[in-house]
Formats: C-alpha cells, sequence, structure tokens
C-alpha cells in the first residue's frame, strides 16, 4: 500500500529554539512538532523541512512533509489538534495530500528569506515611540547607512558564485556554490529590510552576507574586496562578514517544481 503524503506550511517565531532541526540537547521546531505528531498518531513520524534556519530565526511560510501508511482524520482537524499541541509561538496553517514524489526539501528550487534592521538615529528622527518588538524581531544598529550604498553591493552577489568567504562550519572541500536570484534592499520608516531569495544557504551564508553590505554600507571596505571575496581571490576578513543577529532573519516562503506544487485541498477523509 502507498504511503500517504503530507504536506504541512506553518510559520514560527524562533526566538526560544535552536533553529528547525532536531537537537539532542536543544529545543527545535522540528522536535516540537514530531512530539505533537507522536501524540496524535501514538507513533514516532519523521518531518521532513525545507532546510535548516539559524538558531533564534523565524518563518512566515516554512513547508515541511510527513509521511503515512493510512489516514483516518481529515486534514482540516489535524491542522486545529496540532495547533492545541504545539506551543503558541509554532503555527499550522494547513495540513494538504502532496504528490508522492513531493519533498519539502529536495522539491524546492528556490528559498525566500527577510532581514530586517532599525536604525536608532533614525527612529528618533521619525519617531519617540519604540515598539518593544522591535529588538525581538529586528537587529538594531546605530548609524544611518546610505541606501544607495547598500543598493550597489547589493548587486554583485547576484548570479550563481562561491560563498565559501560567506559562511561558517563547513569542510574546505564541500561545493561552496550556489545562486542568489535576488538581493534587494527597501527602506520601511525607521528600518532597512533586505529581501533575498536564491537556490539554498549555507550555514550563516545570509546574515554574512548583509554584515559585508553593511559593512560596505559605512565605508569600512570596498567594492572590489568584495568581488575578490566572492572570486576567491582573498580571505575576507572575518570582522567584515561576522554574521548579523539571528533575530531578524525570517524565512519567507519556498518555491516548487510545478509539479509537486499542485496539492490537493480536499477536506474529506484521506
Amino acid at each position: 500500500m502507498d504511503e500517504i503524503n503530507l504536506r504541512l506550511t506553518l510559520s514560527f517565531d524562533g526566538s526560544s529554539y535552536s533553529g528547525w532541526q532536531r537537537q539532542k540537547n536543544a529545543k527545535s521546531i522540528q522536535g516540537e512538532i514530531e512530539k505533537a505528531l507522536a501524540a496524535l498518531f501514538g507513533e514516532h513520524i519523521r518531518v521532513e523541512g525545507i532546510g535548516r534556519t539559524d538558531a533564534g530565526a523565524h518563518a512566515l511560510s516554512y513547508t515541511a512533509n510527513f509521511r503515512m501508511k493510512s489516514l483516518s482524520i481529515p486534514t482540516e482537524k489535524i491542522t486545529l489538534i496540532l495547533n492545541r499541541r504545539l506551543p503558541q509561538d509554532i503555527r499550522i496553517h494547513s495540513v494538504v495530500r502532496a504528490p508522492d514524489s513531493f519533498h519539502s526539501r529536495f522539491s524546492a528550487i528556490a528559498r525566500e528569506y527577510i532581514y530586517s534592521i532599525i536604525s536608532v538615529s533614525k527612529l528618533d528622527k521619525l519617531s519617540s515611540r519604540w515598539l518593544p518588538f522591535y529588538s525581538r524581531y529586528s537587529y538594531i544598529i546605530q548609524d544611518e547607512i546610505e541606501l544607495s550604498r547598500l543598493r550597489e553591493v547589493c548587486r554583485v552577489f547576484i548570479g550563481r558564485q562561491s560563498f565559501r568567504n560567506f559562511c561558517y562550519g563547513y569542510k574546505s572541500d564541500m561545493n561552496f556554490k550556489r545562486r542568489i536570484d535576488y538581493l534587494r534592499v527597501s527602506e520601511t520608516g525607521p528600518g532597512l529590510v533586505f529581501f533575498i531569495k536564491g537556490s539554498g544557504f549555507l550555514n550563516g551564508m545570509i546574515r554574512s552576507i548583509v554584515s559585508a553590505c553593511l559593512n560596505y554600507g559605512r565605508g569600512y571596505i570596498s567594492l572590489d574586496m568584495v568581488c575578490d571575496a566572492l572570486n576567491e581571490n582573498i580571505i575576507f576578513p572575518a570582522e567584515y562578514r561576522t554574521p548579523v543577529p539571528a533575530r531578524g532573519l525570517i524565512f519567507k516562503r519556498g518555491y516548487f517544481k510545478a509539479s509537486d506544487d499542485i496539492l490537493s485541498n480536499d477536506p474529506e477523509v484521506l
């Protein structure tokens, strides 16, 4: 008998978690969902996610999937029951049947993230109101950075390149090449928001890229230096790529192969 493949769409506040990936001695999003599924179905069910997230990072529309031999509960009820069992900082938005070929990680062709920054000096000019959640979901900086310089450096990261100088925790013989479809930055009131979409991201890669962009915006490094780092002509100094805090990073959504993105929303029992 074929297994039933179910796709989850969820969001989470990652402030209290070690990231998506299950870990032995730390609380993870994956671990909490698997615990809730085990309580519901009376068996261990492995949940596959679209990718790891950094400890403390968040998600707006994260994709995961799991398989079962049989199912006697309507999918919309699974959503309701899981949300009752899960902590309130993890919310399941939908559970739907997926094609057998669908895999959250391997079917994904791109991933999109947001990185949020609040400038204290700009906030003081615009408003005296410091909202308490700024420091939970944004990186707080003291200075203002010229938007045109940030946009200039963002352009050099676009395309398929080696990001060996913009990640950490890997063996030197692995493939560091990744494709970035776009890297944009916009002003939003007292803040800056980076939007980045690509084929996949190495550990700490997005936060290291944002760090380098900010350091270029401040005039600490040159555009040639960033290009040389991408071409692996130099070892990029750590102080110019030290990852910005994970609390400003939000997984926005994944993009999937067309054949794997057609899902049944039938509320009937599967």
